[in-house]
């Protein structure tokens, strides 16, 4: 790895590969495909052979954007977002006990995720008044597609920028 160009969408993410003595030479500022694509703009791609380490189900918007730049592109799954058995049973014990008052996806397949896990014609019922906190607008459009009323969207797509825009709509009540 030591002639390759690392490249991380966020300072999270930059901050995990230093703890394994890596060090990006791009670090994004936008928590997007999209924005990794932008900040590439003045790199060469033709010809470059890029690996793109992600989930096992994911967009394949940075894959496209590359390769549409002339980069041959290899995607290697690194990981499955999967929902435990239990989960089902566990949540709705929470939500018929107190009941929850916010409810925060970091991801589309945490949305996924969590509406496999009711049967789909009690999910309005169960949620109840909950306001739905989406880290980011791809997690906030999945969750939409998926029927979920979407009130609060961090500006900042990171776990810190998702509290903050928690706090800051428990404010406006």
């Amino acid at each position: 790895m030591h002639n390759s160009k690392l490249c991380a969408i966020g300072q999270e993410t930059a901050d995990a590969l230093a703890g394994h003595g890596l060090r990006p030479e791009l670090v994004t500022s936008e928590y997007t495909a999209e924005g990794l694509a932008n900040a590439l703009q003045g790199w060469e791609m033709a010809g470059m052979r890029v690996l793109v380490p992600r989930a096992e189900i994911a967009r394949d918007a940075l894959p496209s954007l590359l390769a549409n730049r002339g980069a041959e592109v290899e995607i290697l799954p690194v990981y499955r977002a999967v929902c435990p058995p239990e989960a089902g049973p566990a949540l709705l014990r929470l939500f018929d006990g107190e009941g929850v008052d916010v409810i925060t996806f970091t991801s589309s397949s945490t949305v996924y995720n969590f509406v496999r896990a009711f049967p789909e014609d009690r999910l309005p019922a169960i949620l109840g008044d909950a306001e739905i906190a989406c880290m980011g607008p791809v997690t906030a459009d999945s969750a939409r597609k998926l029927g979920l009323g979407v009130s609060i969207v961090a500006r900042e797509y990171t776990t810190h920028g998702l509290v903050q825009a928690i706090a800051e709509a428990a404010a406006r009540k």
